[in-house]
């Protein structure tokens, strides 16, 4: 009897590991993209304050446009790397002379723009210098009645808003939402605006198509010829109006110059 138990026992199959379970596999296929461009950028000298942004290119190379070579995406980070180090060497004389939220956000919008757009050094300096002396231009002296000149900024041009909203056709019925109410909400930082609000959901079919959600809110939204109007002179000796339309807005709104 002992011998068959132990011929028992011995037949007894190995024990397995078990197989790696498919919420496993779900987060190493969806933490890969991020494993990847991170062990990249421990291999290049990259800008701390542009870290993040860097790392988000890359993801959106890899995970939006596919882009999964590792000598492609190490060729863009080293471009990214060189870029940012230029901004930073072009920022460092202004870093004791503008606050650190405006520094860093002149290093992230600049460090956008370069990779995008050839920018030579000249405009480099020259956006620099003109976003220092903007800076610059607006501290106000000891003593300056700021309180006084805010009240004056909100209240003229909440005036205007009173009359556009409650005197002007069409505006009321199709949009309060930028007129005087919702000046006051945003003064008394209210949670949840009071004015209503429509969210338009697309289809499925459109959802993610820009032209056509572009398309539906030009139907939806009230264009007017001061919407699409750069400037506006008055001959009085012809007795003619002349009105210069803006090509971006005319374009933005889907107008037609027959239209106007």
């Amino acid at each position: 009897m002992k011998k068959s138990k132990q011929k028992r026992a011995s037949r007894k199959k190995p024990k397995v590991k078990p197989a790696v379970t498919k919420a496993e596999e779900i987060l190493e296929k969806v933490t890969e993209p991020y494993r990847v461009v991170s062990e990249l950028m421990s291999r290049v000298e990259v800008v701390p304050e542009l870290a993040d942004e860097i790392r988000k290119n890359l993801l959106n190379l890899y995970v939006l446009q596919g882009v999964t070579q590792e000598e492609v995406l190490l060729k863009e980070l080293t471009k990214y790397s060189e870029a940012a180090l230029k901004i930073k060497e072009f920022l460092e004389p202004i870093k004791d002379y503008v606050p650190e939220a405006i520094y860093n956000e002149m290093m992230l919008t600049l460090f956008r723009y370069y990779t995008k757009h050839e920018l030579s050094d000249y405009e480099l300096a020259t956006i620099v210098d003109d976003c220092v002396r903007t800076y610059l231009y607006s501290l106000v002296d000891p003593g300056e009645p700021v309180g006084t000149v805010t009240a004056q900024s909100i209240g003229e041009p909440g005036t205007q808003m009173t009359l556009r909203t409650f005197h002007f056709a069409g505006v009321r019925e199709l949009n309060v939402t930028l007129g005087l109410p919702r000046l006051i909400e945003l003064v008394d930082a209210k949670r949840v605006p009071e004015t209503p609000i429509m969210e338009i959901h697309l289809s499925e079919e459109y959802k993610y198509d820009e032209a056509k959600a572009r398309e539906v809110a030009r139907r939806i939204e009230l264009t007017t010829l001061e919407t699409i109007t750069r400037s506006a002179d008055i001959d009085l000796s012809e007795m003619r109006l002349f009105i210069e339309l803006d090509p971006e807005m005319v374009y933005d709104k889907g107008v037609t110059p027959d239209e106007v």
